[in-house]
Formats: structure tokens, C-alpha cells, sequence
């Protein structure tokens, strides 16, 4: 248990304590930033845009709790200003086609969101790569023995474009819920 007395952050480490992301910004001011697990009393405040005493104090006491090493880091005006902000609930990307042109492939990340706590960005891409790995492998050789580069990433395209819509789709279900799903 570190109590952030004795430790400097290292500008160069983007750090992550409990759920809060600290890093050192280009013109060297350093950002916090925070994430609600859930909607509970004890997290709401997160939330909130509204700069009230109360909301300024549980924000102090959630830093001092969840990152005691940023605890002191912002002023009273900067934890302030924190309830100005927009709140980001994520983003879900969707693709068409992983094959672009006939000639680029997108695969893992770039192919399709994830939620993150599904645990399923890694899981995905690496099928990504195995199923690019099987079709590489089979025979796709014409009558002359050529094989088409546009028809291996074709059928690679065939195999995991549904998963890629699949995991977007839940992605952005959990983002953006509504009554009917």
C-alpha cells in the first residue's frame, strides 16, 4: 500500500490506480481521469456536472481513496472545473468490411469495439489472426495454380465479418441502452 508521500509520478508513465487514468500532458499539466463503475450513491457524484461543495469534497475523498499519490495534485479550482466537463460513455465503432479496396484488411481493434469489461479485445483479435492464419493456409489456388490475394482476404472477410458486427453491436448496446434491448 503506497500512502504518496515519498513517490513523484514519473512523467513518462501513464498510470492507472483503482479505476483512474493519470498521465503527464503534452505542456506538462497532469490529468485525471475517472471512470464510474456503477450508478450507485457512493459513485454518482462522478456524474454530475454540478461543482457543489459536496460533490468538490467526495471528489477529494474518492482521489485520496482510489490514487492517495494525485490526491494533493489538484488545486480547489481545478477539482472544481472537473464538473464542467463532458462525460465520455465510450464509443462503438461499426464496420462494413474488414477487406477495404481488395487490398487492406482491418482485423482486431481496428475491425471492431469491444466493451472493455466483456474481456473480449484480446479474445476477438486474436480469432482475428487465427482465422487469418487458417485461410492463409488452405488451397485457394485457381486451375492454374495462382492463388488471388483479393479472394484469401475475401474469405477471410466471409468468416468474421458477422463476429465483427456481433461484438459492435454489443459494444454499443452497453453504451448506448435502450427499454428494447
Amino acid at each position: 500500500e503506497n500512502d504518496g508521500k515519498d513517490d513523484k509520478l514519473s512523467p513518462s508513465v501513464h498510470y492507472i490506480f483503482n479505476g483512474i487514468y493519470v498521465a503527464q500532458l503534452d505542456d506538462g499539466r497532469w490529468a485525471a481521469v475517472t471512470s464510474c463503475k456503477d450508478l450507485s450513491e457512493k459513485e454518482a457524484f462522478l456524474l454530475s456536472d454540478q461543482p457543489t461543495k459536496d460533490n468538490v469534497e467526495k471528489l477529494k475523498a474518492h482521489l485520496k481513496s482510489k490514487a492517495p499519490m494525485i490526491s494533493n495534485m489538484f488545486s480547489d479550482e481545478e477539482l472544481r472545473s472537473y464538473f464542467g466537463r463532458p462525460s465520455f460513455a465510450g464509443a462503438a465503432t461499426w464496420v462494413s468490411q474488414l477487406l477495404v479496396d481488395n487490398w487492406a484488411l482491418l482485423v482486431g481493434d481496428a475491425a471492431h469495439s469491444t466493451f472493455p469489461a466483456t474481456g473480449e479485445g484480446v479474445n476477438a483479435s486474436l480469432e482475428d489472426a487465427y482465422v487469418l492464419q487458417q485461410v492463409l493456409a488452405e488451397d485457394h489456388c485457381d486451375a492454374e495454380g495462382t492463388a488471388s490475394m483479393q479472394d484469401i482476404l475475401s474469405t477471410y472477410q466471409d468468416r468474421r465479418l458477422a463476429d465483427t458486427h456481433a461484438l459492435s453491436d454489443i459494444a454499443y448496446s452497453v453504451l448506448r441502452p435502450s427499454g428494447k434491448q
